[in-house]
């Protein structure tokens, strides 16, 4: 959801409090004629049960009175729809809803000969109460498919998808947690199917004809940067497609390799600056021994191209819908590293559930995306050039 510094409610259009309805087809503003563009409008609606639920809508805007305008069904659908929802309802962006009563995911769960899993649940031999089901859309599901994603329903087989469902709601404690994961692996297990979820993070795939990958093995391919091939090695991994090949790990070993390449140039770089004294020459060399974070931070500080988009990517992927914050970007990204390659979730932490991980295709693509800024960046400004 795209943060707006105004939300507007039923209240604001009927009262022309700022807003006000179309009436017809858009055009000129009717308070001062001038011509209305084409804005979307944060709009909070109000159920009788206390529901709340905001939600941008298309609308125009005036550039000269600042008054937003909306179509009546926007609204009258929205608020017809909130009217029959739980009071409870949460909609979990491109996954799902849950309530008190259950969570409901999207799930592909297809057996070994691709057909759709049939109708199955498993109860918690541990846990009274607490069950886990594989099967068609519940009613209240079907009925909220519009607010949970925001693609087509039928591009993607929104429309067709079979779901999980967990029975109660959460809030769910630890001990809860890994009971749900042992259940979804004997539902698996038990309809030999494979369960493929949907994230928060959903996007279309990719159909650009540069990717970051491309970009980052032509310049290794002409750069005195990686005259010993081994990025380019890492990069052929990447590219090769092989299901034994992990691409999270190998983007980040470039990542690690180009970031200590990019100070170790700097570092030959102002050897012989008589401007630098000796103890800020020793602050640049003692970079080399920090953490991952520090170095990456300090390479990325002496580029002279903006690499905010590229962070952006990162905190959007973290954090949907959160303000972008440079330093909690580079935690994250470092952190999830350490997380995915070095040590999961420890005994007492709340083990995520697979919808909720972060996926590893769309951070892979922003480590290699940063690890081609950096060696670009390099070749432009000749720090590679040997004499």
């Amino acid at each position: 959801m795209v943060n707006r510094s105004t939300t507007y409610r039923r209240a604001d259009f009927d009262n022309g409090t700022g807003a006000g309805w179309i009436e017809g087809e858009p055009g000129q503003c009717p308070k001062c004629g001038v011509q209305l563009e084409d804005r979307d409008v944060e709009y909070e609606s109000h159920s009788s049960g206390g529901n709340r639920y905001r939600k941008l809508i298309p609308g125009d805007w005036c550039p000269n009175c600042s008054t937003v305008f909306v179509h009546r069904m926007f609204v009258d659908a929205l608020d017809q729809w909130l009217a029959g929802v739980p009071h409870d309802l949460h909609i979990i962006p491109e996954v799902g809803i849950q309530t008190s009563a259950l969570v409901e995911v999207f799930v592909s769960a297809l057996d070994e000969h691709g057909y759709a899993s049939s109708e199955y649940k498993i109860e918690s031999e541990a846990i009274p109460g607490l069950r886990v089901e594989v099967g068609s859309p519940s009613v209240l599901f079907t009925g909220c498919l519009e607010e949970i994603t925001s693609f087509g329903t039928s591009d993607y087989g929104h429309d067709l998808s079979q779901t999980l469902r967990i029975y109660p709601g959460p809030p769910y404690s630890p001990e809860q947690r890994r009971e749900i994961q042992l259940l979804i692996s004997r539902l698996s297990l038990s309809t030999r199917a494979i369960f493929r979820f949907w994230s928060v993070n959903f996007e279309p795939a990719s159909f650009e004809e540069i990717s970051p990958l491309r970009n980052l093995r032509q310049s290794l391919e002409s750069s005195l940067f990686d005259e010993d091939r081994i990025c380019l090695a890492l990069a052929n991994d990447i590219a090769a497609d092989d299901p034994g090949s992990n691409k999270f790990v190998n983007a980040f070993r470039l990542l690690e390799t180009v970031t200590r390449r990019v100070l170790e140039e700097r570092i030959r770089a102002v050897r012989f600056d008589s401007s630098l004294d000796q103890r800020s020459f020793l602050d640049i060399v003692r970079v080399l021994q920090s953490d991952l974070k520090t170095r990456l931070r300090e390479a990325l500080k002496w580029k002279q191209k903006e690499y905010t988009p590229i962070l952006m990517k990162a905190c959007r992927v973290f954090e949907p819908g959160r303000a972008y914050n440079p330093d909690e970007a580079l935690d994250q990204l470092v952190k999830f590293r350490n997380q995915s390659v070095h040590g999961p979730a420890g005994s007492g932490e709340a083990i995520l559930f697979p919808w909720e991980m972060r996926p590893l295709g769309k951070l892979t693509e922003v480590v290699l995306e940063l690890a081609g800024f950096l060696i670009q960046e390099e070749a432009s400004t000749g720090a590679c050039e040997r004499t």
